[in-house]
């Protein structure tokens, strides 16, 4: 019982990494869209441009933790 539901939340896991890829993805849309109308030097740029790196660190902690876990699925 313990690993099943360890393996359930496994998955539910690996769909919430996608959702934060996703959302990764827009993040670097709205980034570059202010860069460009903005320019590099503008402190929404910057304010964006340090929030999309936190949003990236947080999101490759994540992908190690569930990389980490694929081996509950062997089980």
């Amino acid at each position: 019982p313990v690993i099943a539901r360890e393996r359930e939340k496994h998955q539910k896991r690996k769909e919430i990494l996608q959702d934060i890829n996703t959302h990764f993805e827009q993040g670097l849309k709205i980034l570059n869209k202010t860069r460009a109308l903005l320019g590099e030097n503008d402190p929404v740029y910057s304010k964006l441009e340090a929030a999309m790196g936190a949003c990236m660190h947080a999101r490759d902690n994540i992908d190690q933790f569930v990389e980490r876990c694929e081996i509950i699925e062997e089980f």
